[in-house]
């Protein structure tokens, strides 16, 4: 399996600690986390990312327009949230969904298929 460089956006610190540490163990590099859009998007401007992994609900806004800028760039991402994927707004439906709590294994599995494809 490769390494890739995976932006972490999640603005409640025990989760975000533990994405850290289940793509550490998945041989992934950790970028952030990030607890606000305003955040990621600085570490998008100084970081290369191959991947982001994202809380739709981010305070009492969402990542949406950090979507649209990683749908800008072509850089695929990962929504981490217990919404279902019809509840979200469009710009998210090129992006792939994975249920809170993460399984790590499925987390692993859904950032390798989207890298493969991207490189296909």
């Amino acid at each position: 399996m490769a390494s890739y460089r995976v932006l972490i956006v999640e603005d409640e610190w025990l989760i975000a600690r533990d994405y850290v540490s289940i793509l550490g163990a998945a041989g992934h590099v950790p970028v952030g986390p990030a607890a606000s859009v305003i955040a990621a998007e600085a570490l998008l401007d100084n970081e290369q990312v191959d991947i982001a992994l994202l809380d739709y609900k981010l305070g009492a806004g969402t990542s949406a327009t950090l979507v649209q800028r990683l749908n800008q760039a072509g850089i695929p991402f990962i929504v981490s949230t217990g919404h279902a994927k019809a509840d979200l707004p469009e710009e998210f439906s090129s992006g792939a969904l994975v249920a809170k709590p993460v399984d790590p294994r499925n987390l692993a599995a859904t950032i390798e298929r989207l890298l493969q494809a991207r490189h296909t």
